[in-house]
């Protein structure tokens, strides 16, 4: 996991959040079913860490998203 810096970081994890809780997910559902740990997660979704690509679709399928909704 590398370090997030930045503007898009922000914004993808303000997506993910938006919609995890559209869906009435906890965290810790959401990344039961991204397949990642909750910390991890967790990480991702305050803006912290840079998901991988695998990261990022395991999350869109998890939210019930496509993946360019979330870049």
């Amino acid at each position: 996991m590398k370090r997030a810096s930045g503007q898009p970081a922000r914004r993808l994890a303000k997506a993910i959040v938006r919609q995890r809780k559209r869906l009435g997910l906890t965290q810790e559902s959401a990344a039961f079913e991204a397949e990642l740990s909750v910390r991890h997660y967790q990480h991702i979704e305050s803006g912290s860490a840079n998901p991988r690509f695998g990261s990022l679709l395991t999350i869109a399928r998890a939210l019930r998203l496509r993946l360019s909704a979330l870049l």
